[in-house]
């Protein structure tokens, strides 16, 4: 059986230096490779035509998604206090997908993001994250 997975880069900017990140993810295409996706606010300047130039974009419209979503919100009434929420959004409509991984926008990685991704491939955790930190460590960090 196959496995399929989504990553999903995040944001609510858009430059022609962000473009040139996500599209770092585009060009992957090893065996098994991530199906790439852009979750986008629907705020962000010319969101139709950044989603219609890469298909593959599930945007995110906050007041719609916050009616929507059957979760509890956090402290906070934005999108900024509850980034959850559009990977929560997502899944609830692309099921079908095994893993899903998040990348957020300002996220930078100097070697080859494939290379990084496939050293993943045998764990079968349910989750794999950079940012653990107790509420101790960080009582602002929601």
């Amino acid at each position: 059986m196959t496995l399929r997975s989504a990553l999903l880069w995040m944001t609510h900017v858009w430059n022609e230096e962000l473009e040139a990140e996500f599209e770092k993810f585009l060009h992957m295409t090893y065996p098994g490779s991530p199906e790439v996706w852009l979750i986008l606010d629907s705020r962000t300047p010319g969101a139709e035509d950044i989603a219609r130039r890469f298909g593959r974009c599930h945007i995110i419209v906050e007041h719609e998604m916050f009616q929507r979503l059957p979760y509890q919100r956090l402290k906070g009434e934005k999108l900024y206090d509850h980034v959850h929420f559009p990977i929560l959004d997502f899944y609830l409509s692309h099921k079908d997908f095994d893993y899903y991984w998040v990348v957020e926008f300002d996220v930078r990685y100097t070697g080859k993001w494939d290379v990084f991704l496939r050293s993943f491939e045998s764990y079968d955790h349910d989750l794999i994250t950079s940012h653990i930190r107790h509420f101790i460590e960080e009582p602002t960090f929601w």
